[in-house]
């Protein structure tokens, strides 16, 4: 293992919203958090310097946002995951959700349809929803834990009233990272019913198997349709900066798009974030493979736990984000109350699955990114509950 990773830090006391709700809510301080997607690792050194660096002026004021950082944000982008981003049509955004809300406000008018598949972050229905436009929820197919989009299925519900899709890859909660196959098949889709395309791929550097193949690449017509929200906080640990980005190829959406931003507020970013933002891409790339090698021996360990000690949980190791999505149907728990359980007498706090859509009640969503040790006590109380529970 990684002696950066190993190492658990104390984050009691700071308000951590993983950590808040099992202490301070719950009153609960034995049970173990492995749900909100934030990773219990302390942020690479020269992020943690650039900050206090930035700290020694003792003048927090209005702050230049020149090109520097849209370059930045390309050379990574385009080096790593190959967007082939030209900066001038990349910008920041104080958050991927904020700039999905946007891009929904841009795409579409009040009453328009919103095509999600599911089980989907549920923020994609709630923004949908707080936007007045209306969600369309069309599960996709699963094989053995494996889930794929379901064509026959979106054809069907799909109408002249839906205007945007959706995309979420790699895949939040199943882990999925999409084929350049599925993803051509999506861009016809999408072309034939003339579908602009909103790509949350926040989680583009958590990818364990090949790479990542951005949609805004496949054809001429998600170039022209799409917009992709990235972001360094998922990849370095920094979600409570509050910035991210989005990348676009089509020059006259992008304009629109950055019009949004400056109006409602979110193409302001703090000089903090900034700041993190210039040590995590110039200088903490080494910090963030070694997390990837760090999850993927996490991802391993938790595959097997499932496979040899608890086959009663259906689930399918992930090829991307630090998610496992656990259809836990079979382990002798009520569907209605199965998160509630495993809090109250299994001492674990997992992401309920009625979170991602209705239909998952028994399921449960699993975050990797803690110290083995953390990971290790968790699914060793989740065994001891479930063994309880089926008579074992």
């Amino acid at each position: 293992m990684n002696e950066l990773f190993d190492r658990i830090v104390d984050r009691s006391h700071t308000d951590a919203t993983k950590w808040f709700v099992v202490q301070e809510q719950l009153n609960a301080p034995d049970v173990t958090p492995l749900w909100i997607a934030d990773m219990d690792f302390a942020v690479a050194e020269p992020i943690q310097q650039a900050l206090k660096q930035r700290m020694t002026c003792p003048v927090y004021g209005y702050t230049e946002r020149g090109r520097e950082y849209a370059e930045l944000m390309a050379d990574w982008f385009n080096r790593r995951v190959q967007y082939d981003a030209d900066p001038s049509m990349m910008m920041m955004t104080t958050g991927v959700m904020y700039s999905v809300s946007a891009a929904i406000r841009i795409f579409s008018k009040e009453g328009d349809k919103i095509l999600i598949p599911t089980p989907a972050y549920e923020p994609f229905v709630d923004k949908t929803l707080s936007n007045r436009r209306i969600p369309v929820l069309c599960p996709m197919k699963e094989d053995n834990g494996r889930y794929e989009l379901d064509f026959d299925q979106m054809e069907s519900v799909v109408d002249e009233q839906t205007r945007i899709f959706i995309l979420c890859n790699p895949q939040n909660p199943t882990g999925r990272v999409y084929s350049r196959q599925e993803l051509e098949q999506l861009a016809l889709f999408c072309e034939k019913h003339q579908l602009k395309i909103i790509s949350d791929e926040i989680h583009a550097d958590f990818v364990f198997d090949g790479k990542l193949v951005p949609i805004l690449n496949i054809s001429e017509y998600t170039r022209r349709n799409t917009i992709a929200c990235v972001s360094c906080t998922k990849s370095f640990n920094l979600a409570g900066l509050k910035i991210s980005g989005v990348v676009m190829k089509n020059r006259e959406l992008f304009e629109q798009f950055r019009a949004e931003a400056v109006n409602v507020g979110i193409a302001s970013i703090n000089i903090f974030a900034l700041e993190a933002m210039k040590a995590a891409y110039r200088q903490s790339e080494d910090w963030m493979d070694q997390l990837l090698e760090y999850l993927r021996a996490n991802r391993d360990y938790a595959d097997e736990f499932f496979r040899t000690r608890l086959p009663m949980i259906k689930t399918r190791k992930p090829e991307g984000t630090y998610f496992f999505w656990l259809d836990m149907r079979n382990c002798g728990m009520e569907w209605e109350t199965l998160n509630q359980t495993i809090i109250e007498e299994g001492r674990v706090y997992l992401s309920e699955g009625k979170f991602f859509g209705s239909p998952y009640l028994g399921f449960e969503r699993l975050n990797l990114a803690s110290p083995r040790v953390q990971l290790q006590t968790g699914l060793e109380k989740l065994e001891k509950l479930i063994l309880s529970k089926t008579g074992h």
